[in-house]
């Protein structure tokens, strides 16, 4: 199945919605590694440190195509309570088994 990164930019002030619906993102995230179809997922921070503040999400999943991808993420509280500003969804390929 093919692989895709999605990233979230935050919005400007997004950390209180983060933090209110961070149990509820988790849950959703949860169903999808159920299915052994979440690889990796987490915060993306403004600075170099993961002590800055918090500037999006990055994910790596697998789904039939882009467009499948999308819809899915679209339906994460995260996105639909405005916390990023811009999604981007892109095909990646895993080159760990080439190394």
């Amino acid at each position: 199945m093919p692989l895709f990164c999605i990233i979230g930019h935050d919005a400007p002030g997004a950390t209180e919605k983060r933090n209110r619906l961070l149990q509820a993102h988790i849950q959703y995230l949860s169903k999808l590694k159920q299915q052994n179809r979440l690889m990796a997922v987490g915060p993306l921070f403004s600075g170099k440190t993961s002590e800055s503040e918090y500037s999006g999400s990055m994910l790596l999943v697998e789904f039939d195509t882009i467009e499948e991808a999308r819809a899915w993420y679209e339906q994460d509280d995260y996105y639909l309570a405005g916390v990023y500003q811009t999604l981007e969804v892109r095909p990646y390929i895993d080159a760990m088994p080439f190394c």
